[in-house]
């Protein structure tokens, strides 16, 4: 499994041409995906849905590296 998540990880470095600095992100990004996908042990169950029992959404996820902006919406005032 380390095997596959380096080259996992490298493919997704590199095709985002994204620095080495990113490896961590890039790292936890497969697992997640992984986590979401069918796995043949599970007789094509996917794991996260196994283990929380919910039916998994994929409608959140975007390519890895891509440019993505953040919404901060103002505070009220608390008076």
């Amino acid at each position: 499994m380390n095997k596959t998540l380096v080259e996992r990880v490298r493919c997704m470095l590199s095709e985002a041409k994204l620095l080495k600095h990113f490896w961590g992100e890039a790292l936890l990004t497969v697992v997640h995906v992984i986590n979401l996908s069918p796995a043949v042990a599970l007789n094509t169950e996917v794991p996260e849905k196994i283990w929380f029992g919910k039916n998994v959404s994929y409608d959140y996820l975007r390519i890895f590296g891509c440019k993505t902006f953040v919404h901060i919406s103002k505070m009220k005032d608390p008076n």
